[in-house]
């Protein structure tokens, strides 16, 4: 197999006729370096005279602290899930491939244009819209509902040893094995997610994988799409958005209410949108995973890399384990827990 790397991928990209002989051409790695964006792939956007595109090739071995190994393969299930997709809710809303090599594992898809921004960038950035909120919480819904209890995608996505090696290993697990307080907690949710099948889970659902221009939305990064259970992707992208309301609350020093407003906005678009499941057994299933998720962005082989102090992770820890350990009833309760925890440990509650 041809592991792309500065040296060679001219010579791929002419081979495959990616590029024109004698075309001017860009060759630039997504995050700067080569050998992957974030963790798990390396990504080359190439930029010529009649092409752009990005070149996308999953790393064996993810680029973190710890050892953690993943087929290559993935990305024939990106692949399936990016076509599953366009289908299910319109291409307009996935990027268009342009070019696979089963035999290197190299998808080719076009390059989105610059007006478009990663929902995690503006988040980070301060710029909160309850639109994309809504939109993302209305559009992995119906992504749900149109393929729940589908036999064909049951059939295409059965397949959920990347889901393992990306997320039961390196999230449940680790995290268990390094809290062995709250372990057994995590691992009744761990079985309870791989024993649920019932629709298409795409597995990475969160703002650094969603595109935003005016509300509108792209999805990216489909490697670890299975038939599973819901709250794996509702759950992942909600955490995501409470890492944000608690990471920026504390480091400006007040609450950031306005971050915890686009959560609810994500949530309560999910549920009204969501067909098969009312909202407090959605609430009841979603919470233990939303606190699997917070620990292991703490604790797991991914830590987030935005909260880099030892006071942030040691808040994020306790309002994670206070999820496990409690019986919530709702999220909305989780939500004022939150606040309660944040309050406290910027002194207001003291």
């Amino acid at each position: 197999m041809i592991k792309i790397t500065r040296d060679n991928i001219t010579e791929y990209l002419l081979a495959n006729n990616l590029v024109d002989v004698g075309e001017e051409f860009s060759i630039e790695p997504i995050g700067g370096f080569w050998g992957g964006m974030g963790v798990s792939s390396t990504l080359i956007r190439v930029i010529g005279t009649t092409n752009r595109f990005v070149l996308k090739q999953p790393l064996a071995e993810l680029a973190v602290k710890d050892y953690w190994p993943c087929e290559t393969n993935r990305i024939k299930n990106e692949k399936n899930c990016i076509e599953a997709l366009a289908i299910l809710i319109g291409p307009e809303q996935v990027p268009k491939i342009l070019f696979f090599d089963s035999e290197n594992d190299i998808l080719v898809m076009e390059l989105i244009t610059t007006d478009w921004q990663l929902w995690k960038t503006q988040l980070l950035d301060g710029i909160t819209d309850d639109t994309v909120g809504r939109k993302a919480g209305e559009l992995i819904a119906t992504i749900h509902n149109k393929t729940y209890h589908s036999e064909s995608i049951q059939e295409q996505f059965s397949d959920v040893s990347i889901f393992r090696q990306l997320r039961i290993d390196p999230y449940y697990k680790t995290t268990a094995e390094r809290n062995p307080d709250i372990a057994e907690t995590i691992e009744m949710e761990l079985q309870r997610v791989l024993n649920s099948r019932s629709c298409l889970v795409l597995g990475d659902f969160s703002p650094k994988n969603i595109f935003t221009r005016d509300g509108a939305i792209i999805l990216l990064d489909h490697e670890i799409a299975h038939y599973g259970d819901p709250t794996v992707d509702f759950s992942f992208c909600l955490n995501h958005l409470l890492l944000k309301y608690v990471h920026l609350s504390l480091l400006l020093g007040e609450i950031q209410s306005r971050y915890l407003q686009v959560a609810r906005t994500y949530c309560r678009a999910y549920i009204d949108t969501v067909e098969f499941c009312d909202a407090s057994t959605m609430n009841r299933l979603a919470i233990p995973n939303l606190g699997c998720f917070m620990l292991a962005r703490i604790d797991g082989k991914s830590p987030v890399e935005y909260i880099t102090s030892e006071h942030a992770r040691a808040v994020v820890r306790q309002i994670s384990k206070n999820i496990l350990r409690s019986e919530y009833g709702t999220l909305g309760e989780v939500f004022d827990m939150i606040g309660d925890k944040l309050r406290v440990a910027l002194g207001a509650g003291a």
